[in-house]
């Protein structure tokens, strides 16, 4: 089953403030010490992105990452 939702591009998330981010055979794990909650970032240009994200929108964030942009126009061609 595949389910989709849309997302706002001027959705600003809120994350954690305490996180930890460690990585561990080629993965980045990001951990919300004091909640025991993690996500695991596959590459750099996740965690990059993922760093944008703690800091601008998602619109803001991919005008700041051309690469994760032109990565997303390529997926909808």
């Amino acid at each position: 089953m595949n389910i989709e939702k849309e997302v706002s591009p001027n959705k600003k998330y809120v994350f954690p403030k305490n996180i930890a981010i460690v990585e561990f055979k080629g993965k980045h794990i990001v951990i919300s010490v004091d909640t025991a909650c993690w996500i695991v970032l596959e590459n750099k240009s996740q965690l990059d992105f993922f760093l944008l994200l703690q800091q601008y929108s998602i619109e803001e964030a991919l005008s700041k990452a051309p690469a994760i942009s032109k990565m997303l126009d390529d997926d909808e061609s």
